[in-house]
């Protein structure tokens, strides 16, 4: 399951879905109080709500994990130092390369 409810954006939406879980493989419209636009998903090993063979391509041979695409607009002039993106995850990762 993901979700996209935040203590980090609190004024984060998710219009379509509301507090339930983001479809994986499906663009969905986002909204914040700065941000507009649409993210897509994909997990690996995680069929999506709409299955599509691009999904499984996309982490076939390669050690990739996930991908997050997002693409939008700025409600607002903002300078790029500004602008944050991540991940928060309930539970710390496994298997995680030492460094």
């Amino acid at each position: 399951m993901v979700c996209l409810n935040s203590a980090a954006c609190p004024s984060l939406q998710v219009p379509d879905y509301g507090l339930s879980p983001c479809p994986i493989g499906v663009p969905f419209k986002i909204s914040s109080d700065l941000f507009e636009g649409s993210c897509l998903l994909r997990v690996r090993g995680l069929q999506g709500d709409n299955p599509d063979p691009r999904d499984q391509n996309y982490f076939e041979g390669r050690k990739r994990l996930f991908q997050c695409i997002v693409q939008g607009r700025f409600k607002e002039t903002l300078s790029a130092s500004d602008v944050m993106t991540g991940q928060e995850f309930a539970r710390p990762l496994k298997n995680i390369p030492f460094k």
